[in-house]
């Protein structure tokens, strides 16, 4: 298959979105690492605090609540962020999904090329290579068969085959679209007509969105290990005090 610049440029790229998403998988195993690590602390914490009550007498009521309290603000904060998080990884993949596909859609000759008389079979040949990787070298050795003086008839001929060829490719890439709608419409239990109504989606809610949600995972993360350090050194703090 012949391979242009444009190709190079969509495997460069969809390589790349292929390694964020890989890497954003590690990155997410490691947050649940932690965030469970860190939940889980807080939490046998808090149980380990409510059920030794008398073994604290040494600290005042409000000591033992503000220590709670702040326990409590981490597992809260950490479940939230593991929610916030994978929300917005979801929505990444998603985004990720789109942009892998509309590059490989992007290999696909849509619309034709607005051709005028100045194009040659020369020039026609090389569309050809470009926009749909095949070459016909009849087009060259169609004109060379001919006069000099009748080669505006071969650059004619290479024009309207051109267009007759990418009309037939555009309806062709509509036609199996359609199957292919249909048979997601069937298999998801999707209403008649759903890619028809979203035909012309946009990312940018979505994008927001994605962006909304892991900031925030991130600051609840950050809340989270704040807390429970909080806490860890007010216990400290008021350990060293009472002795």
């Amino acid at each position: 298959m012949i391979k242009t610049k444009k190709d190079a440029l969509v495997e460069i790229f969809d390589n790349y979105n292929k390694e964020l998403i890989d890497q954003g998988f590690k990155i997410s195993e490691i947050f649940d690492r932690v965030i469970v690590w860190l939940v889980g602390l807080s939490t046998g914490t808090i149980v380990l605090i409510v059920s030794s009550l008398e073994k604290l007498s040494f600290f005042s009521k409000t000591s033992v609540n503000t220590i709670l309290f702040f326990l409590v603000s981490s597992v809260i904060s950490g479940v939230l962020g593991r929610v916030f998080f994978a929300v917005g990884v979801y929505i990444g993949y998603f985004l990720s999904a789109q942009f892998s596909i509309r590059l490989k859609m992007n290999e696909l000759q849509h619309d034709p090329r607005m051709l005028d008389e100045s194009d040659t079979s020369e020039d026609v040949y090389e569309y050809f290579r470009e926009d749909f990787k095949i070459e016909i070298p009849s087009l060259l050795e169609y004109r060379n068969n001919m006069p000099e003086t009748d080669w505006h008839l071969a650059h004619k001929h290479a024009r309207d085959l051109y267009q007759s060829f990418a009309e037939g490719s555009r309806l062709s890439i509509l036609d199996s679209l359609k199957v292919i709608n249909q048979i997601t419409t069937e298999s998801f239990g999707y209403r008649d007509g759903y890619f028809e109504k979203y035909n012309n989606p946009s990312n940018r809610r979505k994008g927001v969105a994605h962006r909304f949600f892991s900031y925030s995972s991130y600051l609840l993360y950050i809340l989270s290990a704040l807390s429970f350090g909080i806490a860890f050194l007010y216990f400290y703090l008021q350990y060293v005090n009472s002795n």
